[in-house]
């Protein structure tokens, strides 16, 4: 059963995070700088480090899952051995599954 979830935020992410993309933290001058298009060496570090702990928080705090509604339609509910199905937070009882 297709999980999209781990793939969509970690795409996202590094497309997001890429140093020079969009903002680089330190920047050549000052210490943010927005779309420069340059890099450096500790910029790739502090991204990197940015990137790690944004998946770690959505990926395992948050269990982030995106799931095929087509699946839904195929019998899938029926099968016992499905990793994205509805999750529930046990605290608030919100869903935390997001299908398409």
């Amino acid at each position: 059963m297709p999980d999209w979830g781990p793939v969509f935020v970690a795409v996202t992410l590094f497309v997001l995070l890429t140093p020079g993309l969009l903002i680089q933290v330190p920047g050549r001058g000052r210490v943010v700088e927005f779309g420069t298009f340059q890099t450096s060496g500790l910029s790739v570090i502090v991204h990197t480090l940015i990137y790690f702990t944004l998946v770690c928080i959505l990926l395992l705090a948050l269990q982030i899952h995106i799931c095929n509604l087509f699946f839904y339609f195929n019998g899938g509910l029926g099968s016992s051995s499905r990793r994205c199905g509805p999750l529930r937070d046990s605290l608030t009882g919100t869903s935390l599954l997001i299908t398409w």
